[in-house]
């Protein structure tokens, strides 16, 4: 029997992608290079227009291609496609901000680490090699560019074409207010068809990397205030809710289908079960995939797939997001 809320939820999770690549790509095409793009000229703005609609219809069209020659290349092989909308990469555990709301729960790490290189290497390349295509994989901290170590890093993944072909863009997730490194930037730049920066906008605290990104032909969006994103998660305490419910809550959750997490070779459904689990704040319920030690193909795929049909996980009973959601203010230190 066909299951049409399975086909219906795909069809909606595939529109998700489409929408929010080429809304990421709408704004990078706005800020690139020129920060007074229209000067208030309606020729200006007209032009834009038209390149803004070819660029998107050409994305979307490349994208639709590439994900069903996917499925239909593993179909023909006879066995189903992995296939991530995004995943962020922990790189560092330090940040220069405590802010409150902070999904990842960084302010609450008494200890915090850049991530080594090489570990980082191995745990992506065990991904990539595993899964059979991934949208965006997001560069995440704490704030990315304290670890200033990144440069070989970005530049194995986007210029080995068996890890370039299995992802559309390497993205940086930045508050704004620290400047990349010299060497990082220019991998950067060299690389703009596969890396993108999104910063957060703290009005004149944001303009200093802003003016680096350009110089350097880097590949940037800017969003629109510096808390348009940022809910409520609770106090971080059981709530012992039913099942019926915890399955609804997952079922709605944005994270589950944009933010795996992947910390300390370790990759879990959301950064609160990640982060909240290697604090001690919940019990560690087994739910993820650990790229740390197991490199069986094989066994990793059966991994993958384990979780991803998982109905709910222990840490939605922590978790108040998906039941409201209040905006708490981003700190400004």
């Amino acid at each position: 029997m066909v299951n049409f809320i399975t086909i219906r939820n795909k069809i909606i999770n595939t529109f998700i992608v489409f929408n929010s690549l080429t809304d990421a790509r709408k704004y990078a095409y706005l800020n690139f290079k020129n920060k007074k793009r229209f000067k208030n000229n309606k020729m200006d703005y007209m032009s834009y227009g038209i390149k803004l609609i070819v660029f998107s219809t050409v994305f979307i069209f490349k994208s639709t291609i590439k994900y069903l020659s996917i499925y239909i290349s593993s179909l023909m092989k006879g066995y189903k496609p992995i296939i991530f909308n995004s995943m962020e990469m922990v790189v560092t555990e330090k940040c220069n901000l405590l802010c409150p709301g902070c999904i990842s729960l960084i302010p609450l790490y008494k200890d915090r680490e850049n991530k080594d290189i090489d570990d980082l290497s191995n745990y992506l390349s065990t991904f990539l090699d595993v899964v059979d295509y991934i949208s965006i994989i997001k560069i995440m901290g704490g704030e990315p560019f304290l670890n200033r170590n990144l440069s070989s890093f970005l530049e194995k993944f986007c210029s080995e074409e068996r890890y370039s072909e299995k992802f559309n863009k390497l993205v940086f997730i930045t508050n704004g207010t620290v400047i990349p490194d010299k060497a990082t930037l220019n991998v950067m730049g060299l690389f703009k068809d596969k890396i993108e920066v999104r910063v957060s906008n703290y009005g004149k605290k944001s303009s200093k990397i802003i003016d680096s990104l350009i110089e350097n032909d880097v590949v940037y969006v800017i969003g629109k205030d510096s808390n348009s994103h940022w809910v409520d998660i609770g106090d971080l305490k059981r709530k012992n809710r039913d099942e019926l419910t915890l399955n609804k809550m997952f079922s709605e959750c944005e994270a589950k289908k944009n933010c795996n997490t992947l910390l300390d070779g370790k990759l879990y459904l959301c950064p609160f079960a990640a982060h909240g689990t290697k604090l001690g704040f919940f019990p560690d319920d087994g739910n993820f995939v650990d790229l740390s030690s197991n490199r069986n193909y094989k066994n990793l795929r059966e991994s993958f797939y384990k979780i991803r049909s998982l109905k709910y996980i222990g840490t939605c009973d922590y978790c108040d997001i998906p039941l409201s959601k209040p905006y708490v203010e981003e700190s400004h230190n």
